[in-house]
């Protein structure tokens, strides 16, 4: 089976008043290879800029350097290709995330095993100007595994990627797979690396840096980093300050798996989080897994969270936030959210208005449920714990 990629640009608009109008596709294009492509990310710059990442088994742009390169496409905001940069080895090589800074620059953060790293993977970051032109590449890691699976950019231009590692970036490694986030100043140089976990597993799935130079990542842990475990996996975020000082941590869960796979962070300094659970962090359950997005104040104080599935398999993979403090979250269902499912899974994205109405997010015990089915084929990842685990 071929995959391509499809990268779908939707406008909403919005009024004076409540009423908003219904949302409209403005453009969408597909692209691939006689293989495999998948993309993982999408950023978007103040000019309307869209950008693109993730891997390829062909060749987008020259050659392929390996069994599977990444990639990092532009467009403009009316959808015409700008250009496509193509960078591999002759491993393998992954582009789970970019981001996009105020003065244009691009960054591209994931993982490689192929021949600059001598280890299962190494972690990276790369940086391109608007033009596409390389500026600089820093791949880091221990003797063990090392991948990097989100990176964001500050206002300053400091460059923020997180992740996880089976060594020792900073300090010593507190159990099996340890998270970790690092920063680098615009000019690539490291400026302060934090690393933490548990003597089970702990992984960064996304980061995001507020207005105020706060940095958030989000993940999951097997252990505690905050008060206790409620079962399985539990989901965290925490918060650091431009300096790297952790200023609060918030885990959270039930007694079946919870995992947070995105945060966001509002102008205000409010965070929101959004994965999935297999019990009730909010209402009731509505089948196998859940999509959940939650939201806390800058303080790490919860506001509401908002639990909503269907009688199958169902998770929020990205948050984001608009001008307006509008949620969007954006995941999978192989139910129907909204009218008829397509067939098998299908994409979903789903607004909040926020401010909403605080409500209760005590964890209740409940029955485990199912491990949650296998995402429609895509290229294989590093080796860690699998997520969600079986």
């Amino acid at each position: 089976m071929v995959f391509a990629v499809l990268v779908s640009v939707v406008a909403v608009v919005v009024s004076g008043s409540s009423a908003q109008a219904a949302p409209t596709v403005d453009w969408t294009r597909q692209f691939g290879v006689p293989g495999d492509d998948q993309p993982h990310s999408v950023a978007v710059a103040g000019d309307g800029s869209v950008y693109v990442s993730g891997e390829t088994r062909g060749a987008l742009d020259g050659v392929n350097a390996g069994s599977i390169d990444a990639y990092v496409r532009k467009y403009d905001a009316a959808g015409a290709m700008q250009w496509t940069r193509q960078f591999g080895s002759a491993g393998e090589d992954y582009a789970p995330s970019v981001a996009v800074a105020a003065d244009g620059s691009v960054y591209v953060a994931g993982g490689t095993n192929g021949a600059l790293s001598v280890v299962p993977f190494d972690a990276y970051v790369r940086k391109y100007d608007p033009a596409g032109a390389l500026q600089w590449t820093r791949q880091f890691g221990t003797v063990d595994s090392d991948y990097a699976e989100s990176v964001a950019v500050a206002a300053d231009g400091s460059v923020y990627v997180a992740g996880q590692t089976k060594g020792a970036l900073d300090g010593v490694n507190a159990g099996l797979d340890d998270a970790f986030v690092r920063k680098f100043d615009a000019a690539g140089a490291v400026v302060w690396t934090r690393q933490f976990g548990t003597p089970g597993d702990d992984r960064t799935d996304s980061v995001a840096v507020a207005g105020d130079g706060s940095v958030y990542v989000a993940g999951d842990t097997t252990g505690v980093l905050d008060g206790v475990n409620a079962g399985d996996w539990d989901a965290y975020v925490r918060k650091f300050d431009a300096a790297g000082a952790v200023q609060w941590t918030r885990q959270f869960g039930t007694a079946g798996s919870d995992h947070a796979f995105s945060v966001a962070a509002a102008a205000d300094g409010s965070v929101y989080v959004a994965g999935q659970t297999g019990g009730v962090l909010d209402g009731v359950h509505a089948g196998s897994l859940d999509a959940f997005v939650r939201k806390y104040d800058a303080a790490g104080a919860v506001q509401w969270t908002r639990q909503f599935g269907t009688v199958g398999y169902d998770w929020a993979e990205a948050a984001a936030v608009a001008g307006d403090g509008s949620v969007y979250v954006a995941g999978t269902t192989d139910g129907a959210l909204d009218g008829v499912n397509a067939g098998g899974f299908d994409a979903f994205i789903r607004k909040y208005a926020d401010p909403l109405p605080p409500t209760s997010t005590t964890s209740t015990t409940s029955t485990p449920k199912p491990p949650k089915p296998p995402k429609p084929p895509k290229p294989p990842k590093p080796p860690k714990p699998p997520k969600p685990p079986a």
